[in-house]
């Protein structure tokens, strides 16, 4: 039993090392770290599409299969508790975006401007299998 311990135990602290912590991650950043186990800081908040993480520099990650935070992180009064949250960072090309255009009937969706690059603005990054935590401030 002793030596299965010390087996798994270096094991596990290699595994922990592996994950970075990041405050801010700029565009460019984060397109380097999609598909990484990752550890991002920031304020917990609830959108109509789900819950997310905004960091220091306002990127906004969302959580995967989760419906909004529980009461106790985000008080929905635009208060909201700072967190530590670990997850694989992804990209999923969901959302609802569409150009609107003057006389056209108003639609469900996030409206673009004129010119967007639809397929680009439908991605979002989503940290998927996410494990959290309060910091205490």
């Amino acid at each position: 039993m002793k030596t299965v311990i010390l087996f798994v135990s270096p094991l596990l602290l290699l595994a922990c090392g592996n994950v970075e912590t990041y405050h801010t991650l700029r565009d460019k950043n984060i397109r380097q770290l999609t598909g990484k186990r990752i550890t991002v800081v920031g304020e917990a908040t609830d959108y109509k599409i789900g819950p997310a993480v905004i960091t220091e520099d306002l990127v906004t990650i969302f959580i995967d299969n989760l419906e909004s935070w529980p009461e106790e992180y985000y008080l929905k009064n635009d208060s909201s508790k700072t967190i530590r949250i670990t997850g694989k960072l992804i990209v999923k090309k969901d959302l609802p975006v569409f150009i609107q255009r003057e006389g056209e009937p108003i639609r469900q969706g996030i409206p673009m401007p004129e010119g967007t690059d639809l397929k680009e603005a439908r991605k979002r990054y989503v940290l998927k299998n996410a494990t959290w935590k309060f910091i205490k401030k």
